[in-house]
C-alpha cells in the first residue's frame, strides 16, 4: 500500500469523532476482541516450541516500537516533543505492564488454572472499586460543594467517573458468573498464590484504567512544545459567545486526539489544549521501556540462557515469531484506540468474553476434551452478558453522539 494511502487510512480511522469507523465503539470492540483472540491462540501455538513468556513479551514490545517508528518515518503521525507532560505517566504504565505479567506468571505456579481464571474474571469489579475510591478520595471536596447543584442531575450522569449505569451493572453478573462456570475445575490454591493472584488482578485493573487515562484524560501541567516560553499577557474580558466557541474547539480537539493537557486556569482564563498524542506515539514512547523491563526479567529468570542453549539444538521459527510480533503490534494499536472509545470497564468485559471464546475455540482447534454441560452454560452466560453489555455501551455512545450533534446544531 502506498505511503499516502496508508496515511489517509490512519487519519480517517483516528480523526473522525462522529462518523465512520472511528466513531463506532462497537466496531472497535469487535476489532479488539478479534485481535486479542487471534494473538492468544497464536501464543498458545507458539509457546509449545518457544516456552519463554518473558522473551515473547519483549518481542511484542519490540515490534510495537518498530511498527510505531516505521509509521512515524512514513509520516502516518508526527511524534510530539519529548517534554510532553504524559511521559511520566507512560513510564508508570510500563512498570504496571511488566509487574502484571510477573504477578500472573508467579501466581500460576501456586494456584490451579481454574482458580487463576475465576479470580481474573473479577477484574471488572476491581475497576469499579478503584474508580469508586478515586472518585470519593480525590473529588470529595468538590462533590460536597456541588451536592445541591447535582441534586437534579440525571442518574445516568451521576453513575460515577466510569459512567456505570444500573443496567450495565446487571449485565456484568452473567459475564463474571459465566467465566466461573466455563472454567469450573480443580480450585486448589495456597495462601501466597491467592494473594499473588489477587495482586495480579488488581494490577491488571490499574493497568487498564491507566491505559484509558493515557488515551483520554487531560493533565493540569502547562505544556510548552520545543522549549518555547509563554508570553504572559493581562487577562481580557471574555464574553459568553467566546467562552462557548472556545469550549467547542477544546471539545473537538479532545474528541479528535488522544492526549491533551490544560494550562492552569485562573479566574478569567480558559484551558489551552496541547497537541494531541497519537496512539502510535504512545506506543513509540511506551514500548522501548516495556521491552527493556521484559528483557531484564528474562535475564533474571534464566530464560535468556535457556534460549541460547536451545538455539544450538533447534532452529527458532523466525517467521512464526515475526508474525506473532506483527499481530501484537496491531493488537496494541487497536487496544489503545478501543480504550479511548469504550473505557476501561468495557475493556475488561471484552477480556472476559475473549477468555471464554478462547476456551471454546481451543476445544475445537486443539481437540483437548469434550466440554461438559457446566462449561457450555458458562460460555453461553458470558457471551450473552457480553452482548448485553456491548448493546448498552453502543446505545449510550450513540445517544451521547446524537445529543452532541443536536447541541451543535442549536449553536
Amino acid at each position: 500500500m502506498p505511503a499516502q494511502s496508508f496515511r489517509s487510512l490512519a487519519a480517517g480511522i483516528s480523526r473522525s469523532p462522529t462518523t465512520g469507523i472511528g466513531a463506532n465503539v462497537g466496531i472497535w470492540l469487535l476489532l479488539y476482541l478479534a485481535c486479542n483472540l487471534a494473538l492468544t491462540l497464536h501464543n498458545k501455538y507458539l509457546l509449545n516450541d518457544f516456552p519463554y513468556p518473558w522473551l515473547l513479551t519483549a518481542l511484542h514490545a519490540l515490534f510495537a516500537a518498530l511498527g510505531s517508528w516505521i509509521c512515524a518515518w512514513q509520516g502516518v503521525f508526527e511524534p510530539a516533543p519529548l517534554n510532553h507532560p504524559t511521559t511520566p505517566l507512560l513510564a508508570l504504565f510500563s512498570v504496571l505492564y511488566s509487574a502484571n505479567i510477573a504477578a500472573s506468571n508467579a501466581s500460576l505456579q501456586l494456584v490451579s488454572i481454574a482458580t487463576h481464571q475465576v479470580i481474573r474474571a473479577a477484574t471488572p469489579l476491581f475497576v469499579i472499586g478503584f474508580a469508586w475510591i478515586g472518585q470519593f478520595r480525590f473529588n470529595a471536596p468538590r462533590w460536597e460543594s456541588h451536592r445541591v447543584a447535582n441534586a437534579e442531575t440525571p442518574a445516568k450522569q451521576r453513575a460515577g467517573c466510569l459512567g456505570i449505569t444500573s443496567a450495565k451493572m446487571k449485565s456484568l453478573t452473567p459475564v463474571i458468573l459465566g467465566v466461573v462456570f466455563a472454567t469450573y475445575g480443580d480450585y486448589s490454591y495456597t495462601r501466597a498464590g491467592l494473594a499473588l493472584t489477587l495482586l495480579g488482578t488488581a494490577l491488571a485493573a490499574l493497568k487498564t484504567m491507566l491505559a484509558s487515562r493515557v488515551v483520554q484524560a487531560r493533565t493540569q501541567t502547562p505544556y510548552t512544545p520545543h522549549g518555547r516560553t509563554s508570553n504572559p499577557v493581562s487577562p481580557r474580558p471574555i464574553y459568553s459567545g467566546q467562552i462557548h466557541a472556545r469550549r467547542s474547539s477544546i471539545k473537538r480537539a479532545v474528541d479528535q486526539g488522544y492526549l491533551s493537557v490544560d494550562a492552569p486556569s485562573g479566574s478569567n482564563s480558559l484551558p489551552v489544549s496541547a497537541p494531541p498524542l497519537h496512539p502510535l506515539d504512545v506506543l513509540l514512547r511506551l514500548s522501548p521501556l516495556a521491552c527493556v523491563q521484559c528483557l531484564t526479567m528474562a535475564f533474571l529468570t534464566g530464560e535468556t540462557s535457556r534460549w541460547l542453549v536451545d538455539m544450538k539444538s533447534t532452529s527458532p521459527k523466525w517467521h512464526a515469531l515475526a508474525l506473532n510480533g506483527a499481530m501484537a503490534f496491531l493488537l496494541n494499536y487497536v487496544s489503545f484506540v478501543t480504550s479511548r472509545r469504550a473505557g476501561p470497564l468495557s475493556m475488561t468485559v471484552a477480556a472476559n468474553v475473549k477468555q471464554v471464546l478462547t476456551i471454546l475455540l481451543a476445544l475445537m482447534v486443539f481437540n483437548t476434551s469434550t466440554p461438559s454441560a457446566t462449561h457450555l452454560v458458562g460460555i453461553s452466560l458470558t457471551l450473552g452478558g457480553g452482548l448485553w453489555y456491548g448493546y448498552l455501551e453502543v446505545k449510550e455512545k450513540s445517544e451521547a453522539t446524537a445529543k452532541e450533534l443536536d447541541e451543535k446544531a442549536l449553536v
